[in-house]
């Protein structure tokens, strides 16, 4: 198959929301914050500390579609554990949506499956990208347990400021601010009015 018939399907922001809802309740990881290595195990995927991996690169899906290579000198810094679960959870999102694209075609090593990916168009790299974003923000931060703790939050304490609402999120959730402000904005038109 040529690469330029290789795209990647759209896929909606509910389709995406039903799929990790439901591997969230499969895979029993209902509790917050969201046990990313429960997740990995149940679905087969190694966890792999890497020590030469550029420093630019968090972590990444390796073309054989069963590890997770991770950053070691990343992984470990206190600073960074926010940014390393969405990491990972971004890689798992590539596993579950993008494993059809990635199956008509053959890598025998990491500089073609990186070439691959690199040499995509604009478009569908940014799509693909954006996809496995979407599916880390609604694995480790499921929409109706965001609204439960913003709700548990109001009623604990009198009109709290946004980036106190925000901050609480994030180490409930231990994922970034900047995560949290964006998943506020996007549950029915935003919980934060």
């Amino acid at each position: 198959m040529l690469m330029s018939q290789l795209i990647a399907e759209d896929i909606t922001y509910n389709q995406v929301k039903r799929l990790t809802n439901q591997l969230l309740e499969e895979s029993d990881c209902l509790e917050l914050p969201i046990n990313i290595e429960k997740l990995y195990n149940y679905l087969g995927v190694n966890f792999i500390l890497c020590d030469d991996l550029p420093d630019n690169v968090d972590s990444f899906l390796q073309m054989n579609f069963s590890n997770i290579l991770v950053n070691e000198k990343m992984f470990f810094k206190d600073s960074l554990q926010k940014r390393m679960r969405f990491s990972i959870a971004h890689e798992l999102g590539h596993f579950i949506l993008h494993r059809r694209l990635v199956n008509f075609s053959t890598f025998d090593t990491y500089e073609r499956y990186y070439d691959f990916f690199i040499n995509l168009n604009t478009y569908e790299y940014y799509k693909i990208e954006k996809q496995a974003d979407l599916f880390a923000s609604l694995i480790l931060v499921p929409d109706d347990l965001l609204q439960s703790e913003f709700n548990k939050l109001h009623r604990k304490y009198e009109s709290p400021k946004e980036y106190f609402i925000i901050e609480q999120l994030s180490n409930i959730f231990e994922v970034s601010k900047e995560v949290i402000k964006i998943k506020l904005k996007s549950i029915d038109g935003g919980v934060m009015k």
